[in-house]
């Protein structure tokens, strides 16, 4: 048995391809919560040695890892993930910024 709201978004033209999509691809899944977890927080300001210890590149890249892993709940998809979301993250920067984020 559906719930109701359920129902009226079975009847949205294009909600049930865009789960389908959801579902089966669960790297893009990965990509909206990193990308949610990136940006959602630039109201909160960590205290100073949080900050330090999250600048380290490993951390960085532990930490990304683990809000994919927290989506896709697969180590190999969240993995992929993380790779492929650092290469996107690295290749719209301007060439600027390159030289300011290395990594």
């Amino acid at each position: 048995m559906k719930s109701p709201i359920a129902n009226v978004l079975s009847n949205i033209p294009g909600v049930q391809n865009t789960e389908k999509i959801l579902k089966k691809y669960g790297v893009v899944f990965s990509f909206i919560v990193i990308s949610q977890g990136l940006m959602g927080g630039l109201q909160f300001t960590p205290p100073r040695r949080l900050r330090e210890i999250t600048e380290h590149p490993i951390m960085k890249f532990i930490l990304l890892f683990a809000v994919a892993l927290t989506a896709s709940r697969d180590i190999e998809t969240s993995l992929l993930s993380t790779i492929l979301f650092i290469i996107f993250i690295y290749l719209i920067r301007h060439p600027d910024e390159r030289k300011s984020f290395p990594y």
